[in-house]
């Protein structure tokens, strides 16, 4: 088995958590606006909010990259993100792409667990 990736290294996992969190960082302002309702933006804070920790802590975890459950999460998580990112770019549907991004959100706390 390889040896866990993590911490200061920058593996896959880390690499894909850092990505959505910095996705929501970058385009927070255009998603709030595009939100409606206090209970859109609500979500969106959340949501920025568990990204913005997933992220810290994932930068202290180390991941078996190679383990089959970090390896299909992460796989999870990157595509989850790249609907974020075409669903954010047109936004024509905020609630849509809140779902996605909540979707995407939930998958990296999911395997932030998975870190030892």
């Amino acid at each position: 088995m390889a040896e866990p990736t993590g911490g200061a290294s920058s593996g896959a996992t880390l690499a894909a958590l850092q990505e959505q969190y910095f996705f929501l960082d970058r385009n927070f302002s255009e998603l709030f606006a595009a939100c409606t309702t206090d209970a859109q933006r609500d979500v969106l804070r959340a949501d920025y909010v568990q990204a913005r920790d997933n992220y810290l802590k994932a930068r202290l975890e180390a991941f078996a990259e190679d383990d089959p459950m970090v390896a299909g999460l992460r796989d999870q998580i990157e595509q989850a993100q790249g609907e974020v990112e075409r669903s954010a770019k047109e936004l024509a549907d905020v609630s849509a792409t809140l779902e996605l991004i909540t979707k995407a959100v939930n998958l990296a706390s999911r395997v932030v667990v998975l870190g030892a």
